[in-house]
């Protein structure tokens, strides 16, 4: 495999569709505050059909209201893309961690809105150590049918304390990196100049209380498949996402809540 489709979820935003058909991985970039929910339905084989995602900022969870909304579109767009609820996996990442009170509190928001379709979330589908410790440490993700990669940088001072999956060879944590970095360059710079626009919005938007008097600028926007903002076409040389590659360590190349 060479060039593969990459759809980008920024904040704000939920993507859903088909591994293969509709796209080969999907990236997630900055993640911090921020939470990530993945859906996704497995073949015999242990491999994602359908998938879907959703990027969650959290001037979103300053509302029940709005964790609710932005759960039932996510879920709307899973089922639309033949997503089955039944035997769906999820997976949360993200959140600081350090604030044990407002990391519980936007939990709790997470699962009653999922509750409300049935599904019931847990603390084992928070994914262990896919979240921040410290305001300056962040997650960078790529998804793809048969594993789930992540560059986490614990210090913007010293690249060589970002943590890779523990499997990845020196040669496998390049070879994301070179990928996140095109995608970077590709789509995430112009997709953040969009994300800022709605926040300054946000931010004029609130009252003498701080809150948010228009909903609408808090809500999710699905993401259109085909749409060329969100997609970029990196290289993939090292064959990292090619499903015999993968099929070395597939249990181990999984994440694990």
């Amino acid at each position: 495999m060479t060039n593969i489709r990459v759809y980008e979820v920024p904040e704000f935003c939920c993507l859903a569709g088909h591994y293969g058909s509709d796209f080969d991985a999907v990236a997630v970039l900055n993640l911090s505050y921020c939470y990530l929910i993945e859906c996704a339905n497995y073949d015999l084989d242990g491999s994602k059909t359908c998938a879907a995602y959703i990027h969650m900022p959290s001037q979103q969870f300053e509302k029940e209201s709005v964790v609710n909304d932005a759960i039932s579109s996510f879920i709307s767009s899973f089922t639309q893309h033949g997503g089955d609820i039944a035997t769906v996996k999820v997976k949360i990442f993200g959140g600081l961690r350090s604030n044990i009170p407002v990391y519980t509190e936007r939990v709790r928001l997470l699962k009653d809105a999922f509750s409300a379709h049935g599904i019931t979330i847990t603390r084992d589908h928070l994914v262990q150590g896919m979240w921040i410790e410290t305001t300056s440490q962040a997650i960078d993700f790529m998804f793809s049918a048969h594993q789930d990669m992540y560059l986490k940088m614990i210090d913007p001072n010293d690249e060589y304390k970002d943590e890779f999956p523990h499997h990845f060879t020196l040669e496998d944590g390049q070879s994301l990196f070179r990928i996140l970095r095109q995608v970077y360059d590709l789509s995430h710079e112009a997709l953040q100049a969009s994300t800022q626009t709605r926040l300054m919005a946000i931010g004029c938007s609130r009252d003498d209380n701080c809150v948010v008097q228009d909903d609408s600028l808090l809500s999710v926007q699905t993401i259109t498949l085909g749409d060329q903002r969100y997609l970029s076409n990196p290289d993939d040389h090292s064959n990292l996402l090619d499903p015999t590659y993968s099929a070395q360590s597939t249990t181990d190349r999984v994440l694990r809540p």
